[in-house]
């Protein structure tokens, strides 16, 4: 028996909405999941359905997490185009990480803070410090917790 599109389009849809309070994204993920199902050639009740667009809704928000980030290492030298203010602020905000790394962080966060930014891979950055990957991950999330909350005051940028 071939899949009914338009009988779950709207449920599919509402559900979708409710997690992203965007229409169009509720109709990309709508899509994706009407797609999935279709492709399946299997039967699926109504409580699948909706764990499997609430799990699309997930990924989307991953895959679009936007993160607004501010070059650390700007230079008035490098970039003659910068803001004198951008640049104070950018300035003030890497003291206070490299302050806060110093100060709040357990020898093991300050470990994996540094081997994280400096573009190390979690498998490799455990293999160095001698960690299981799930407690390098541990101590890094702590760590990333930690700086945030000490942070507050940087997140309009």
């Amino acid at each position: 028996m071939p899949f009914d599109v338009e009988r779950y389009r709207m449920f599919i849809f509402r559900i979708a909405r409710n997690y992203t309070n965007s229409y169009e994204d509720a109709e990309d993920i709508t899509q994706e999941v009407l797609l999935k199902i279709s492709q399946s050639q299997k039967q699926f009740s109504n409580r699948y359905i909706a764990l499997m667009t609430r799990s699309v809704c997930v990924d989307s928000y991953r895959k679009q997490k936007h993160w607004n980030f501010i070059e650390i290492d700007t230079h008035m030298e490098d970039n003659t185009n910068c803001n004198p203010y951008d640049l104070t602020c950018t300035n003030q905000l890497q003291e206070r990480i490299d302050y806060l790394i110093k100060s709040i962080l357990t020898d093991k966060q300050r470990q994996a803070i540094t081997m994280i930014l400096d573009g190390c891979k979690y498998s490799e950055s455990s293999k160095t410090l001698n960690m299981t990957l799930g407690t390098f991950k541990s101590h890094y999330q702590r760590a990333i917790v930690k700086l945030r909350a000490h942070l507050s005051e940087f997140r309009s940028f």
